[in-house]
């Protein structure tokens, strides 16, 4: 009798442990699932936050582009001359009248400040949003204990900061890059040669902002070239901003016509053309790795060092990433 009623226990126990089994599985079966969803889901929310902001930047990186090459063949006339940028700040010229001389210089500034404002669109925008979505304590006591497993093998959790992207960033640094025509200028014999690299990254930041607004709650946009130009005629603490810029184009003009650009610049002892070529390559190279994940042909970066020299091509080729400032565009803080 007692061997039958041991028999029975164990019976109605191992039937209790594997309804308790199932239900532990099937509970974290489901949450499995929740969580597979959650991230999906946050997936696609931030591959659709990234179309909404690296769509508008690859236009302007295009607009850019085009309008580089348009100053580079064109710079020995005087549509970038400084005369045009004072009448400007005094409203006068194409300040108070559209056929006169000055809509190249002001519109090839707002092209400049458009990647400005864009790139601080995205520092805001996707950071806030490129986080996977976690909801439940036991979810978050996972994350957590993830972590601090990853920190004691000394990996780095690969959402715990986000990068601001390599491809903007050397773009961004190459308009503050005093070193990098250094070797060349040396094999050139260009003495203290003109140019403009004092676009620091603080000066970026502020053009940013000044161009992009709020769209909505979510999105942003940037200035329009009629709201650009209008705070840039009427109000001096907005144009300050942008004085490191125009110093990139200002009386970028009346160089030696008819002469390859290595030898306008040697003639007119002004490496700023440089600056440009290397900022308009730089930007293609940009523009090919988004229009990669965006699924957009776009045109190719060596097609921009044709004909120049096989020393200048590595000086501009061989900028990397980790040999300029890096910096994260924002760190997310988690409170254990």
């Amino acid at each position: 009798m007692a061997k039958e009623t041991i028999q029975n226990i164990l019976t109605g126990a191992s039937v209790i442990l594997a309804a308790l089994i199932a239900t532990v599985l099937g509970y974290y079966g489901n949450l499995r699932v929740k969580r597979f969803e959650i991230e999906v889901q946050s997936r696609k929310e931030e591959a659709n936050q990234r179309l909404r902001f690296y769509l508008p930047l690859l236009r302007f990186c295009d607009a850019l582009d085009r309008r580089i090459g348009h100053i580079l063949t064109k710079i020995d006339t005087d549509w970038l001359s400084k005369t045009y940028l004072e009448k400007i700040h005094k409203k006068e010229g194409f300040a108070c009248n559209p056929d006169e001389k000055g809509y190249f210089i002001s519109s090839s500034t707002y092209i400049f400040a458009c990647f400005f404002g864009w790139s601080e669109a995205i520092k805001r925008g996707i950071a806030s949003t490129s986080q996977v979505s976690e909801s439940g304590r036991l979810s978050r006591w996972l994350s957590r204990a993830k972590r601090r497993f990853l920190n004691k093998l000394g990996i780095a959790d690969e959402r715990g900061a986000f990068l601001f992207d390599p491809d903007i960033s050397v773009v961004s640094k190459l308009f503050q890059y005093e070193e990098l025509f250094s070797d060349y200028m040396v094999s050139k014999t260009l003495k203290e040669p003109r140019d403009a690299s004092k676009l620091h990254k603080q000066f970026q930041y502020s053009i940013g902002e000044l161009m992009i607004e709020r769209d909505g709650q979510e999105n942003y946009r940037c200035k329009s070239f009629r709201e650009f130009f209008n705070a840039y005629v009427e109000d001096k603490g907005f144009r300050y901003w942008f004085v490191p810029l125009e110093n990139l184009l200002s009386d970028l003009s009346d160089f030696e016509k008819g002469k390859d650009i290595e030898t306008q610049v040697q003639m007119k002892n002004d490496i700023r053309p440089l600056r440009l070529l290397a900022i308009r390559y730089w930007c293609r190279v940009l523009m090919k790795n988004m229009g990669r994940e965006l699924n957009i042909q776009t045109r190719p970066p060596d097609e921009v060092l044709y004909g120049i020299s096989a020393s200048l091509t590595k000086t501009i080729k061989s900028v990397e990433i980790d040999k300029l400032e890096s910096y994260l565009l924002g760190v997310r803080i988690h409170h254990e």
